[in-house]
């Protein structure tokens, strides 16, 4: 019955390195989402911080049950499903806020603080500032 929320979980259980892959994954994109945030500040990067300690967290569990050799995983039962929920919830709420950033929608956030509206360089956009 609920095959299609464990299934995924085949691919990391048992499997720490892999889980810390993709903490490592989201930790990178964190760190652009981060620098990117400079130029476009309605671009959310805790989504991706978050997600980055609960995949830790996960990777970590797992070594331990790798390295103690736990084989029932009751654990697994009960984090799974909130990992992956959250997960997807990041997801999506991270490319809200890139779509939002690109656009445009938080343009008031984008204009120099003194109000004046750069056209460009072309010719009409000058004629038009100078009259």
């Amino acid at each position: 019955m609920l095959d299609w929320l464990y299934a995924p979980a085949q691919y990391v259980s048992g499997r720490p390195e892999r889980a810390l892959a993709v903490a490592a994954c989201f930790a990178l994109a964190a760190l652009i989402l981060r620098v990117a945030k400079r130029r476009a500040p309605a671009l959310a990067d805790r989504p991706a911080l978050l997600c980055t300690a609960l995949w830790l967290f996960w990777g970590i569990n797992e070594h331990a049950a790798k390295l103690y050799g736990w084989s029932i995983r009751v654990d697994t039962v009960f984090l799974w499903p909130i990992l992956a929920i959250v997960t997807l919830a990041c997801v999506g709420l991270t490319f809200a806020s890139v779509r939002a950033a690109m656009s445009g929608t938080d343009r008031r956030r984008l204009e120099p603080p003194d109000g004046t509206v750069h056209h460009g360089d072309t010719e009409d956009a000058q004629d038009t500032e100078r009259h």
